[in-house]
């Protein structure tokens, strides 16, 4: 048996993992976390930014060399062939750039769903294995380059940059809110499981004759709320998860982060109450003077 004190402590400490995200950790290494895991994403976030530059400038060098190839004079064979190679040469170097670039656009996405807190580990390993896919995919067409044909080298040019329009940027994005959605699908489930710890307290302050009439209203509206967020963030999954190649997608993943954010918003009003629950417990424990137990 717990003094009421310790009970007491007990449900503000729980509370105060669960606020504002209902996040199940120590307050401090929470942060701690956080801050680690921002800075990783922003040293990725940096590593592709300076990779997309480097794309720029070989786009440019190549576009260059395109241009004199164009002017050489027909007459200078021997010019004309070594403008024709370092064209050739700034093409495979503009192609590999920008593959790179785009690979590590995507290990920036990897980097942020391998360090996000308050994620299922089934939700991180299929949007890490959606990036996976595409990760590979890259590599083996950069593989494609030293070999190919000056035509060759056009149409993966083409592939690769359809690709990238029609399925990778699209689908980082849709990853974006498949990270917010497991998010609150996290909370959600722990906060599902704190309901059931909040019945059996309810149940016994019902025993030991308190009016426990509000603390059962303000659980249902807990328990409602905690079923809105869930029923919003399963729909802004299935609205992305819908998405098709070649699909703009801009209205869908616009409408999805909508209902992430009505989750979100359904959580801190369910937050609201559990501080509301918390309180009255607090207040029929020292009216009783009794110990009771711990939920």
């Amino acid at each position: 048996m717990k003094k009421i004190a310790i009970k007491f402590i007990v449900l503000t400490i729980t509370l105060s993992f669960l606020s504002f995200n209902f996040a199940l950790a120590n307050t401090t290494n929470l942060k701690q976390q956080n801050e680690e895991s921002r800075a990783k994403y922003l040293e990725a976030k940096e590593d592709y930014l300076r990779e997309a530059r480097e794309a720029q400038e070989a786009k440019r060098l190549y576009q260059a060399s395109r241009i004199q190839l164009k002017n050489a004079s027909s007459t200078d064979a021997a010019k004309q062939e070594k403008t024709k190679e370092q064209t050739r040469e700034r093409a495979e170097k503009y192609l590999e750039n920008t593959i790179d670039s785009m690979i590590k656009y995507l290990e920036a996405m990897k980097n942020k769903a391998s360090n996000v807190n308050n994620i299922d580990e089934a939700d991180r390993a299929e949007i890490l294995a959606d990036i996976n896919t595409e990760i590979t995919w890259l590599q083996a067409k950069k593989n494609e380059i030293k070999n190919a044909t000056t035509e060759q080298l056009k149409q993966l040019k083409q592939t690769i940059q359809e690709r990238w329009k029609n399925r990778i940027h699209i689908r980082a994005r849709i990853q974006t809110v498949l990270i917010l959605a497991a998010r609150l699908k996290y909370i959600a489930a722990k906060s599902e499981i704190f309901a059931s710890r909040l019945e059996t307290k309810i149940s016994e302050l019902k025993a030991a004759g308190k009016d426990v009439s509000q603390l059962e209203t303000l659980l249902a509206e807990f328990k409602t709320k905690i079923a809105s967020a869930k029923e919003k963030y399963q729909q802004a999954k299935t609205k992305v998860n819908g998405i098709s190649d070649g699909d703009n997608g801009t209205t869908i993943i616009q409408e999805a982060h909508k209902l992430v954010k009505e989750a979100n918003q359904y959580l801190k009003q369910a937050h609201q109450k559990l501080t509301q629950m918390t309180k009255i417990i607090k207040q029929l424990e020292k009216k009783s003077g009794n110990a009771t137990t711990t939920p």
